[in-house]
């Protein structure tokens, strides 16, 4: 809720390309750690801050098709399927 609140607040451009980098920082390290005797603090802080930021990327592409076909609804049913 707090990432798509910022969202609606501030824009996709301006949102997701930082919670993408904060979550592939979080993936790269969990799985960087996972195989090693990494303590448990460091295992959990890496999910912490992947978990922080999910992408919200389906949400935002349903918005971007309802905008760029607002003259268009009929349209909009078939671009959500296409899309999923």
């Amino acid at each position: 809720p707090g990432l798509s609140r910022l969202v609606d607040r501030l824009g996709q451009r301006r949102v997701l390309p930082g919670a993408l980098l904060l979550s592939a920082v979080g993936v790269v390290g969990l799985v960087a750690l996972a195989g090693t005797s990494a303590p448990v603090w460091a295992l959990l802080l890496c999910a912490l801050v992947m978990s922080a930021c999910p992408s919200q990327l389906g949400s935002c592409v349903r918005a971007r098709w309802s905008w760029a076909l607002r003259h268009r609804p009929d349209e909009v049913p078939r671009a959500y399927a296409w899309e999923a």
